[in-house]
């Protein structure tokens, strides 16, 4: 290169190169499955698969989110992970794809939905005899069932009373997690008459005397705290 001085001579400069710059371009990501909208039942477990690719380069891992919680990556194609327990509730999923030169893309949001699991109760018919303790009262599953691990908690409760006649059975504080809905169906609880066996004794008295008192005496059975009979005997010929 020639550059004429400011004496206006000229001198010849060393050679100066210019080489034309590239910038890396981001890679690129989508969620293939599940499909926007989808639903599931709780606990739910959702496969999540995504593409990722790069045009100048390679794409290094593939990142998953629930929102802005991290749930999981993968490092090679097919890009994919399990997510497993999932609770009832929206959720909004992303991938996010990192490149060889550290550029990364996040990709269009899905939505899916978990639904509680429907769950249907009914509580046992029980009965007891008056005066006795109450057995216990239980349940069976009539419709659904449980995943998993998962229990019922608390337990069931009747309708207060003690006197013979019908009482109900209802939830009390039976219950599951927020994974479930459920369906209860009350039943009865009878309390029945309580058999007691009642013997008159035997009186005797002398002509022309008053007549003594007449008395009972219990042969089976027993009263119930503070239980007494009403009326009284009344004397027959014989």
């Amino acid at each position: 290169m020639k550059v004429r001085q400011a004496d206006g001579d000229e001198a010849i400069s060393s050679p100066i190169w210019i080489s034309g710059g590239s910038s890396n371009q981001h890679p690129v990501c989508s969620i293939t499955t599940p499909s926007n909208g989808s639903t599931f039942s709780a606990p739910a477990i959702i496969t999540i698969g995504a593409n990722a690719s790069d045009s100048d380069g390679s794409v290094t891992k593939v990142e998953f989110y629930q929102g802005s919680t991290k749930i999981g990556e993968d490092i090679s194609a097919p890009y994919s992970i399990s997510w497993s327990g999932v609770s009832a509730g929206n959720y909004s999923l992303t991938v996010r794809a990192t490149d060889n030169a550290g550029s990364t893309a996040t990709s269009l949001p899905v939505s899916v939905t978990v639904n509680a699991r429907s769950i249907t109760v009914r509580a046992d018919s029980q009965t007891k005899v008056y005066g006795r303790s109450d057995p216990e009262l239980t349940y069976e599953v009539v419709s659904g069932s449980l995943m998993g691990s998962d229990t019922f908690r608390g337990g069931l409760s009747r309708e207060p009373g003690e006197n013979v006649g019908e009482y109900s059975i209802n939830q009390g504080t039976l219950n599951l997690n927020d994974n479930y809905i459920i369906t209860f169906l009350e039943s009865s609880f009878t309390i029945t008459e309580r058999p007691v066996t009642v013997t008159a004794e035997s009186k005797m008295k002398n002509f022309g005397d008053t007549d003594p008192g007449l008395t009972i005496i219990i042969t089976s059975g027993r009263l119930i705290g503070t239980d007494t009979f009403h009326g009284s005997l009344c004397q027959g010929k014989r």
